[in-house]
């Protein structure tokens, strides 16, 4: 896999997606949220980063980003298990947060004006966490094995 396939694959999903919010009659800001954003997405990259140092991800990338069969093979095995580990996380992280969103809701159900915008928020890290495993961690893992089986 090349880097611009990479990218050019990663602009049509996103694409799609934005085309299907704005379809749906959404607007695009609904489906914004940092904190979600953080505790979906980045602090599994810093817990998976204590483990693979962004040098070690580094040449992770270089490896998936060879033309196929000429990769280090230790390296790209290495890369197998950091997109595993970083997936696992990544669903933890998502599964406790929407979690963490129920026990919210459910402690607050007598303000019932309440639930629907905070169950919307619950469930955009889910969503956050399945985008990011479709659009980046699954294609590169695939690419690494398909690298390392090459």
């Amino acid at each position: 896999m090349t880097k611009l396939r990479f990218f050019i694959n990663m602009a049509i999903v996103i694409l799609f997606l934005i085309l299907g919010i704005i379809l749906t009659g959404n607007s695009l800001t609904l489906y914004v949220d940092s904190a979600s954003l953080i505790l979906g997405i980045i602090i599994p990259y810093i817990i998976v980063s204590f483990v693979f140092t962004p040098r070690d991800q580094m040449k992770f990338k270089k490896e998936i980003f060879t033309p196929e069969g000429t990769g280090d093979k230790a390296e790209l095995a290495k890369a197998l298990i950091y997109f595993k580990s970083f997936k696992n996380l990544l669903i933890a992280s998502s599964v406790t947060v929407t979690i963490l969103g129920f026990i919210g809701i459910m402690a607050n159900l007598e303000d019932r004006s309440s639930i629907g915008p905070n169950l919307a928020v619950m469930m955009i890290v889910p969503f956050y966490v399945a985008i990011f495993l479709l659009i980046v961690v699954e294609p590169l893992r695939a690419a690494a094995e398909k690298n390392l089986k090459g």
